[in-house]
């Protein structure tokens, strides 16, 4: 059945679960109408009528307090005699089925009261199966006098310029007194009460009056509860632990800074290994060709195939080395030239050999095996 209206009938006490309610009706692409700003006065209670005329469904939200209404009891008498489709919705604890009026009490009601999922397939079920609202009757029955429309009466009495004598303040006061014991009514009569004590003409014993009935209004009031502090998060224990704990110094002072690796460490001996057999090869050929180029012996080629064999193995990850081997091999080259000057011929061509084929021998020796050891880490 698609809905195009639903009229809610409630308590003002009741107003946080009719939202509630009313939401929910609303998902299931109904639309909802309440009364949340209730106030007395003649228009809107003519509002609250003709809402109910248009309605398609008149929603009773049963509480305690809405069976006390008379404001709830005129709209539901209204809308029965309009042939309207009554839904009893149960919104709260402390109602009795067999308490029931007996326009409600022949109509099944859904509990509604914990808001679940039951609930709330509960209230599609019963919005499905519920009968279409009959055409209005013509002509319409009488509606109903304003429940609160002494509220406004009483309004138009307290704000009035004509002075109140003690007898009119004395019936001002008992209404408003019988308004505070109203649920539905209690705050409106608490302001205009408030209002009454500021005229100018109260008579003493009519102020006294007011001011002990908002103290007892005031005492009856249920007090705001205090802002709960949020809970903290409970600490998690520390799991336990085989060792114990060291602090970041103790860290410190416990874990070297990394070295580099030792010469005899099996982990780096293939890369050093590779470094050696590059250096040794590369300075093997520039000592042939330096022999070549002075006509001497070959064997002069072992002297930078050494140095570059010792170079690419010590140069695993050092690249210092390079800088070493440049020095090493130039003073070394150097001092094998000035040797050789001073003995003989074949001397000579040995130290010119050494110096062209030692440092090109250690210097590449040591980058390859630099470059190996990077590779291979």
């Amino acid at each position: 059945m698609l809905v195009a209206g639903i009229f809610v009938s409630y308590s003002r006490e009741s107003e946080a679960a009719v939202r509630a309610l009313a939401q929910d009706v609303e998902a299931l692409e109904h639309t909802v109408w309440f009364d949340h700003d209730l106030s007395g006065g003649k228009v809107w209670w003519e509002q609250i009528l003709a809402e109910i005329r248009n309605c398609h469904i008149f929603m009773m939200a049963l509480s305690p307090d809405s069976l006390r209404s008379v404001a709830c009891s005129s709209e539901y008498n209204y809308a029965s005699e309009l042939g309207k489709p009554i839904l009893p919705i149960l919104i709260a604890d402390g109602v009795s089925p067999n308490l029931l009026p007996p326009k409600l009490s022949q109509i099944q009601f859904v509990d509604y009261r914990k808001q679940d999922k039951t609930g709330a397939i509960n209230l599609a079920r019963a919005l499905r199966l519920l009968p279409d609202a009959k055409p209005l009757p013509d002509p319409l029955p009488a509606p109903p006098a304003a429940p609160l429309s002494y509220l406004g009466r009483i309004t138009e009495q307290i704000d009035s310029a004509a002075t109140l004598d003690h007898k009119e303040q004395s019936a001002l006061v008992s209404e408003l007194r019988r308004g505070l014991r109203d649920g539905e009514t209690a705050a409106d009569a608490r302001k205009l009460l408030e209002r009454l004590r500021k005229r100018d003409d109260l008579f003493a014993r009519t102020g006294d009056e007011i001011d002990e009935l908002l103290e007892e209004a005031a005492r009856e009031a249920p007090k705001a509860e205090p802002p709960r502090p949020e809970p903290r998060p409970e600490p998690r224990p520390e799991p336990l632990r085989s060792e114990p704990q060291r602090s970041d110094s103790m860290a410190l002072k416990a874990d070297p800074a990394p070295r580099l690796p030792a010469l005899s460490d099996k982990s780096n001996e293939g890369s050093r290994l590779a470094g050696a057999m590059y250096g040794c090869a590369i300075g093997f050929g520039i000592g042939v060709v330096a022999a070549m180029m002075e006509g001497a012996e070959y064997g002069l080629a072992l002297v930078p195939a050494i140095a570059g064999a010792i170079a690419g193995a010590i140069a695993k990850g050092r690249p210092q080395v390079i800088r070493y081997a440049v020095i090493g091999a130039f003073l070394l080259g150097f001092a094998a030239l000035l040797f050789g000057y001073s003995i003989d011929p074949y001397a000579q061509a040995f130290a010119i050999a050494a110096v062209i084929g030692i440092p090109p021998g250690a210097v590449i020796g040591a980058i390859v095996g630099a470059l190996v050891g990077k590779v291979r880490s």
